[in-house]
Parts: C-alpha cells; structure tokens; sequence
C-alpha cells in the first residue's frame, strides 16, 4: 500500500516490498512492462556499493629498516665458543641495541658448562665475520658487507702469523621494505 503526499509524490513501502513499475528501492526499470527483477537497473547515485567511489589503498612507503648483530664469547670444557643474535630489528638505537645484546648474553648463560660470557663484538647495518685461528681460538671482525669482514678477519691473522678457518659470517645490514 502506497500512500502519496502531495507533488511530488512520495511513496512509503513495507522493506523489502517493490517499489513503483515494480523494481526495489533504488532501482528503476529499464524497460515497461517489469516482467521480473532482471529488468530492474541500479538508480545512479542511490547509494549502491557500485556507485560508492572506493577509497584509495593506502600508499606503502618503502623505508629503510636498521639490524643489529652481537656475537658474545665463551670459555668451555671443549674450547672457545659463541652465540649470536642476527637481524635484531633496530627502532630505537640506545634501547634497541642494549636490549640485543642483553639477549645475546642471556643465550650464552642459558649453555651448560659455558662459562665468562661477553661481547666480542657487535655492528649495526653492518656484518660479522666469525673464524678460528690455527691455535683454536675465536676471532671476529666487523665490516661493511660479509665478503669485506671475511676479507678482514683473514688480513688480521695473517699479520698475527695464523691462519684462520671462516666458521660464520652474519650480514645485519639495513634493509630497503
């Protein structure tokens, strides 16, 4: 039941009931007579999700993200050994990088019968190159890239008359996302 108020009119319908020429709310036909709701098109500008521009997806900036590593040392029974912590994500660098080395050394004390845990080394948006030398003890070295810490690390035990064997090499450097 429709109920007209006046020009022009204005029809109140129950939900979900058709609307005039028989097409729902918001719709309107696109041909006379409506023989079914395939013959009803969306009324431009009602409202439909179609007629809704979509906003924009946000815009991703890629930025660049800052990594530590730290490497600690230790004292065991069967020698000289060592932890790491690689790729710790650097926001704020005093708490970011004390918080990467407190882990390091908690990862070193957590092995049984290590003992004399500490920091050998550490680097932001740089690498590590990890060796042992001729007498089997650990030596470390910081660089730019892997190749020019290995490169390094080989130099150094050269110059101290040993010869090293690369155990590791960590590349914490800055990431472009």
């Amino acid at each position: 039941m429709a109920l007209a108020l006046g020009a022009p009119a204005l029809f109140l319908l129950p939900e979900g009931a058709l609307a005039e020429n028989g097409c729902p709310a918001g719709y309107e036909p696109w041909r006379i007579p409506v023989q079914n709701q395939d013959d009803c098109v969306a009324i431009p500008n009602y409202g439909h999700a179609a007629d809704v521009p979509r906003s924009p997806q946000p815009a991703i900036n890629p930025t660049w993200h800052s990594f530590a590593a730290v490497v600690v040392w230790a004292d065991s029974a069967d020698g000289d050994r060592y932890v790491t912590i690689e790729k710790y994500l650097i926001v704020d660098e005093a708490v970011d990088l004390a918080r990467a080395k407190a882990l390091a050394l908690e990862k070193c004390q957590r092995n049984r019968g290590w003992t004399n845990c500490s920091i050998a080394t550490w680097t932001i948006n740089g690498s590590i190159a990890i060796g042992r030398d001729s007498r089997g003890r650990l030596r470390a070295r910081n660089d730019l890239a892997p190749q020019q810490a290995v490169a390094g690390l080989l130099e150094r035990c050269r110059t101290d008359g040993q010869t090293c064997s690369i155990e590791r090499t960590i590349d914490s450097r800055a990431q472009f996302q």
